[in-house]
């Protein structure tokens, strides 16, 4: 009976030994995350105009994911961004012209594009 007892009990430190060697695999991935969209927000919200400021809804949440180069509609010249988040604000007047978006590259810290607001 000890015997059995001991191997359970081995078996179940084992599982939970790989498994949390898997959660800080994720948690080291999800702070990397972190960190590029927290910069890249900084970014984007420091180029707005104080008119953009004015219209983004205070109770909306802003939105960052990490796109793909050729996703930016308007890219500005001259730039080859490599690591590339776009940020996007919900305003008053998302009905008529959209949510303002911006493309932000975190290696460079610089603006690379932005969403065509109709």
């Amino acid at each position: 009976m000890k015997r059995l007892f001991l191997i359970i009990s081995l078996l179940l430190l084992l599982l939970l030994i790989g498994c949390s060697k898997q959660l800080n695999l994720n948690n080291s991935a999800q702070e990397y995350l972190t960190d590029n969209s927290f910069l890249a927000q900084k970014i984007a919200w420091d180029s707005l105009t104080e008119g953009e400021v004015k219209s983004i809804l205070p109770q909306a949440m802003v939105t960052v994911a990490k796109v793909e180069t050729s996703t930016i509609p308007l890219q500005i010249e001259n730039t080859n961004p490599t690591n590339v988040y776009k940020v996007t604000y919900s305003t008053i007047m998302d009905a008529l012209l959209g949510p303002i978006g911006i493309y932000v590259d975190v290696e460079t810290a610089e603006i690379v594009g932005y969403d065509v607001r109709h």
